[in-house]
């Protein structure tokens, strides 16, 4: 097949997406893969061979990272224009079977729709989040008042891409059900699972003790490391609780690696509270956090507990991937505790109340060997649930689907 992979994701910053195309170039696909143009990769009227992908960049607005509400939304709904633009330029030539596209965002519609009509591809959308309801749970977006013409607007864009896409595929059992409870309209049979995956990896060998000191973390603590994203579905608030109740504590210690838009809210308590059982790291390269992440002993989780929509927070694949156990503190609406439990892979309560969490740090500083056992479940999980290879499989298994409906 010559399969057409939309993202909005530079090349080089997404790893999920950059594993499941090669994934289908493995299987003996022609993959071309649209996405925003970065420093290193201007904009291209053609499309680039990288690494057996042939890439097309195209310049378009900042989607991501810490730029407000306004701006984001503004940009998500040019992408449509300029991808179709692009793509319109540079596909002489070329038939495509499949066009594979993820959220975010909703607006590709209309270059799905023509890409469709086009070249008579099947077209497969990965669901990542579940846009405009994650704005509105979390207070971004409202779904009534002065904001209401907004919400309504991108929610015709959400219905008009499930509409087109012949195939839905949904992160986790409860992401299928949200979506099928809430779109009516919407055929079961177009419905499945596409979990979010990584190539299959060696566990890393490295010298704890060596990348500890590297980063000024001590050796004779249990440190609990959150990495990724620093905004508002994260509900950092909750998090920042968590660590003022334990500064006093010196059998623990909190890493944080990352970034996003509400990164202060981390400095600030820093800053006015020194404590000695915290330190921030501001964002490191792929195969530098893959290395802190098996340096450190616990991997945290965290999901703003007003949603509404069933999150299944990417981060938690680097931590499997790395041989680590989960502490997840989210929403009750989510499946990700019960899928911690069945894999007996780590630990979840509801991010509301500090003391259940605090109870399970408590129980992992007394029982440290506890750690070790999780962390090699995680793994196990994440080789039978989480690749790649899986992942491809389930877009096949949806392709096959389509075309019984099709008969």
């Amino acid at each position: 097949m010559n399969v057409l992979l939309m993202t909005i994701t530079q090349k080089n910053s997404q790893k999920m997406i950059r594993d499941i195309a090669n994934e289908f170039v493995k299987k003996g696909h022609l993959v071309f893969v649209a996405c925003p143009a970065d420093e290193i990769n201007p904009t291209r009227t053609k499309f680039i061979l990288i690494d057996g992908i042939r890439y097309l960049f195209i310049k378009s607005g900042n989607t991501v990272g810490k730029i407000n509400i306004f701006k984001k939304c503004w940009n998500f709904l040019i992408t449509d224009s300029v991808y179709k633009k692009a793509l319109k330029k540079s596909c002489d030539g070329i038939d495509f079977d499949l066009i594979l596209y993820s959220t975010p965002p909703i607006t590709l519609a209309n270059t799905v729709k023509w890409a469709k009509q086009t070249f008579g591809a099947k077209t497969y959308l990965m669901l990542k989040d579940i846009f405009p309801q994650n704005a509105v749970d979390i207070g971004m977006l409202r779904n009534k008042g002065i904001m209401w013409a907004a919400w309504k607007y991108f929610r015709n864009k959400e219905k008009k891409l499930y509409y087109i896409s012949d195939y839905i595929g949904c992160m986790s059992p409860r992401n299928c059900k949200y979506v099928l409870e809430h779109n009516s309209e919407i055929n079961k049979e177009k419905v499945g699972l596409c979990v979010n995956a990584y190539a299959e990896e060696p566990v890393r060998k490295i010298n704890c003790q060596e990348i500890r000191n590297r980063y000024g973390i001590p050796c004779d603590k249990m440190v609990f490391l959150y990495g990724g994203n620093l905004g508002k579905p994260q509900g950092l608030r909750y998090f920042v609780d968590v660590m003022r109740s334990n500064k006093n504590k010196n059998d623990r210690f909190f890493l944080i690696c990352g970034n996003g838009k509400d990164q202060q809210t981390i400095l600030n308590f820093i800053a006015d509270e020194s404590p000695a059982n915290v330190k921030y790291i501001d964002g490191i390269p792929p195969d530098a956090f893959d290395e802190l992440t098996c340096a450190c002993d616990v991997g945290l989780v965290f999901l703003d507990n007003r949603f509404t929509i069933p999150n299944f927070p990417s981060r938690m694949l680097s931590i499997m991937l790395n041989e680590k156990p989960i502490l997840a503190a989210t929403d009750s609406c989510t499946d990700v505790g019960e899928i911690i439990k069945e894999a007996d892979m780590g630990w979840w309560c509801e991010s509301t109340d500090i003391e259940p969490f605090n109870q399970i740090l408590d129980g992992i500083c007394d029982n440290p060997n506890i750690v070790n056992i999780k962390g090699i479940n995680a793994r196990m999980y994440y080789e039978t649930h989480y690749t790649s290879e899986i992942a491809y499989r389930q877009i096949v298994e949806g392709l096959r689907k389509v075309s019984e409906m099709h008969e």
